[in-house]
């Protein structure tokens, strides 16, 4: 009967509406992975970054020693 088909056709739109969302929670799941490991690199590069710095603002005061030695001699 027109009901029993409608029924079967209601329940494979609910299986295809099922299969795609599963595939969007994979997805959805694969992009915050990523998002995750591009935040995580990023603060590694920050990280490294301000340890870089903080060995140039060495160098430069060691760098600054040295001429305030060398003009206090001269």
């Amino acid at each position: 009967s027109g009901v029993s088909k409608k029924l079967s056709e209601a329940a494979a739109l609910k299986k295809q509406a099922n299969a795609k969302k599963s595939e969007l929670e994979v997805d959805y799941s694969k992009r915050n992975v990523q998002l995750n490991n591009t935040k995580n690199s990023l603060n590694t590069n920050k990280q490294r970054r301000r340890a870089t710095q903080k060995e140039i603002d060495e160098l430069e005061a060691q760098i600054r020693q040295i001429i305030n030695q060398n003009v206090s001699v001269g």
